[in-house]
């Protein structure tokens, strides 16, 4: 069996992400538009977020010749199962970054009480903020990892309820959690330099904006209004651009560990 390394996953998600870009945003376009619905709207984003997994997934398959197929149920209320299961995964992974920030501080005020303030007084105020914030992201973070891949494991757990499925997926990524973090931090970075050039192109043209009406209008605009309006859009944009990688990257990481657990052979092309 040809294992993939973190690197390729990543790789692979990106092609299947680039030859669907058109399908994929026309999806994501409608999905956010569910977004305008309180609740049940809300649960159709995440169910149609997940079809974008189920289709990438599909996709892999046909790279090599296996009889392993994904099962997808219908149901009526599926879009409610994947909202319970969203608010559920959010709160255990709140709850996991509230018990390991509680450790971090009981670690450092132990510290505290054995060396002496004087030694915590010495290390750098940066050193000591740049270190609380990657506690911070990892806490949360992890957590999120082992929950990776919940919207294919939804997809085939048929008559199974949101907690059972939520912890076949924690159990599923047991072997590879650092993998799926290592897989997920690789996936941030390549959207940060989208994330940066978008956000400093909104700010461009929000200062714009503020600057052209305050010329225009006797009274003086609210900036604090315009910017919180052209950050709303550009986290639309972003999203709306983004989530249909974060879906591959999702397919590709579920598609690797099944190539471990059922042992099929792996042949996918990374150009």
């Amino acid at each position: 069996m040809e294992q993939l390394t973190i690197g390729n996953i990543v790789t692979v998600s990106v092609n299947l992400y680039r030859q669907n870009f058109k399908q994929y945003l026309k999806i994501s376009f409608i999905a956010h538009l569910w977004l305008i619905i309180p609740v049940y709207g809300w649960g159709k984003y995440l169910e149609i977020a997940a079809d974008i997994s189920y289709e990438s997934f599909k996709q892999l398959l046909l790279f090599q010749s296996t009889n392993y197929q994904l099962k997808k149920i219908n149901s009526s209320f599926l879009w409610l199962r994947y909202l319970f299961t969203f608010l559920l995964n959010f709160l255990i992974c709140l709850i996991f970054s509230s018990f390991s920030l509680a450790f971090i501080f009981l670690f450092i005020f132990a510290i505290a009480l054995i060396v002496g303030n004087n030694f915590l007084n010495q290390i750098n105020d940066s050193i000591v903020g740049t270190v609380f914030l990657i506690c911070i992201i990892l806490s949360f973070v992890y957590p999120c990892s082992r929950l990776f891949t919940i919207d294919l494991v939804l997809i085939e757990s048929e008559n199974k309820n949101i907690f059972t499925s939520t912890f076949k997926s924690i159990y599923f990524t047991t072997r590879y959690s650092l993998k799926t973090l290592a897989i997920v931090l690789l996936s941030f970075i390549i959207t940060l330099p989208l994330i940066i050039i978008s956000f400093s192109i909104i700010i461009f043209i929000a200062a714009f904006f503020i600057a052209l009406f305050q010329q225009m209008a006797e009274t003086e605009l609210d900036s604090n209004k315009i910017l919180w309006i052209c950050t709303i859009f550009w986290y639309l944009f972003l999203n709306l651009v983004t989530m249909p990688l974060w879906q591959s990257v999702k397919a590709a990481a579920y598609y690797q560990i099944m190539c471990d657990k059922q042992a099929f052979d792996l042949t996918i092309s990374l150009s």
